[in-house]
């Protein structure tokens, strides 16, 4: 039976999500490296030892706080709880992405969260899954309120030197094709360029989201008390023409 093209796209587009949340072992949100890749060692040269076998073993055993916790140690600037460079901590970073997650993309957030849910009786990180699951409870009014929508929103914290982002910017594609479900763009040195999940919304091409990060890159240099050397962290909200876009010093979230 014929119907609506555009009820078609739209009920194969949440299809998708629904797959992308519940199948596999990972998903677009907290889990967003894909297993094989980081136990073959393509996922890249930055995971640090030993976060990337327990990240896999902890997804393939269902124990996804553990999962959460070895993602955020990946890239190292994590010590035990504390990520010194930001003065903050992982459970706090975490909290933070897990509210813009909400507020961005709460379907998917739903199903993710129901699932981590189920989480092993050996995880050692369940805190972790109480975070995600408890900021289901925030209600997204109130968040929206929170949230104040600029074009471009600078950032004190999650630092990363502005010579790499240059460098990341200078030799970053820049087709006009889409990016598809991928999260990180690209990383140099202590910078990465995110961007968030695809989900249902609009996708954006490589050449736009080059654009933006440029604007972050222009508008947002910023210096520390102790250093000569210049920093830049930042983000772009996401919009009806792009998925948010984040250029810090951060290997999570966005």
């Amino acid at each position: 039976m014929a119907g609506n093209p555009q009820s078609i796209l739209k009920w194969l587009s949440l299809f998708a999500m629904v797959l992308r949340a519940f199948s596999g072992e990972t998903d677009e949100l907290f889990l967003d490296l894909d297993v094989d890749q980081v136990a073959n060692g393509t996922a890249g040269s930055w995971i640090q030892a030993p976060w990337g076998e327990s990240y896999v073993s902890a997804v393939r055993e269902s124990r996804y706080g553990d999962a959460v916790w070895a993602r955020y140690h990946m890239d190292g600037r994590a010590v035990g709880n504390i990520i010194e460079a930001d003065n903050t901590t992982v459970t706090k970073e975490l909290l933070d992405d897990a509210m813009g997650y909400r507020l961005g993309n709460p379907e998917l957030y739903n199903q993710v969260a129901t699932r981590y849910n189920t989480t092993s009786s050996n995880d050692g990180h369940r805190e972790l899954v109480d975070i995600i699951i408890g900021a289901l409870d925030e209600d997204l009014k109130a968040l929206e309120k929170r949230d104040v929508t600029y074009t471009i929103k600078c950032s004190s914290s999650n630092l990363a030197p502005r010579s790499s982002c240059y460098e990341l910017l200078q030799d970053m594609n820049q087709y006009e094709t889409d990016l598809g479900s991928t999260r990180t763009i690209d990383y140099y040195g202590g910078c990465w360029f995110r961007v968030g999940p695809h989900g249902s919304g609009a996708d954006l091409t490589w050449y736009k989201a080059h654009a933006v990060g440029k604007l972050i890159y222009d508008d947002c240099p910023r210096t520390k008390a102790c250093c000569s050397t210049v920093y830049v962290s930042g983000y772009s909200p996401k919009n009806s023409g792009h998925r948010k876009l984040c250029l810090s010093s951060k290997s999570t979230g966005c």
